[in-house]
């Protein structure tokens, strides 16, 4: 499997949602895996860090950051704060609803990152926005795609309709306004 890295033109290190744009990228370089899913993109994001020297010493440039695009499987991913989220094909409507991942004990799923997933009630991470998916099924998929001790319970998790922001992402005010408990930022 391919995954193309894209580094964003004039850098800023925000995360946003709106479809990609080639005009505003240079692509930097495409790496092979056997992985797939979140898998794929936490390896190509990995690899594609400048820690011991150029990750690509044939083209040398930055490491991937927050606001960058990886495409994996025709789809693009932007890097955000915690993980990564899917954008919208062009073709798509816009809509500003989207569907969260709660779970009774842990609170709103927030996002993942390095195979790890936060949750609201367990730690934060200072995030005042979770994680929205386009669909009830694309949030179930996502929830099958975990490597836990009990993957096949995934009825422990609720998919809960929201508001969502021109990021694609929901605020607490959203999250509350959906029944769901809030959360402080900070843990």
């Amino acid at each position: 499997m391919n995954i193309s890295i894209y580094h964003k033109a004039s850098p800023d290190f925000r995360a946003y949602t709106t479809p990609f744009d080639a005009n505003n990228f240079t692509c930097v370089g495409v790496l092979h895996t056997s992985l797939s899913g979140d898998d794929a993109l936490e390896y190509a994001y990995c690899k594609t860090q400048n820690i011991d020297g150029p990750w690509n010493p044939s083209s040398p440039c930055r490491s991937t950051s927050v606001g960058d695009v990886l495409e994996l499987d025709g789809k693009h991913y932007v890097v955000a704060p915690i993980g990564f989220t899917m954008l919208p094909d062009p073709s798509d409507h816009a809509t500003s609803r989207g569907v969260v991942i709660y779970h009774e004990k842990d609170g709103v799923y927030l996002g993942s990152a390095l195979g790890l997933a936060f949750f609201s009630a367990l730690d934060p991470v200072g995030q005042s926005e979770a994680t929205a998916f386009r669909s009830r099924d694309e949030a179930a998929e996502h929830v099958a795609s975990w490597r836990t001790g009990d993957t096949a319970n995934t009825t422990a998790y609720r998919f809960i309709e929201v508001d969502v922001t021109d990021r694609g992402s929901a605020t607490i005010d959203a999250c509350v306004k959906a029944g769901l408990p809030a959360w402080n930022p900070e843990g």
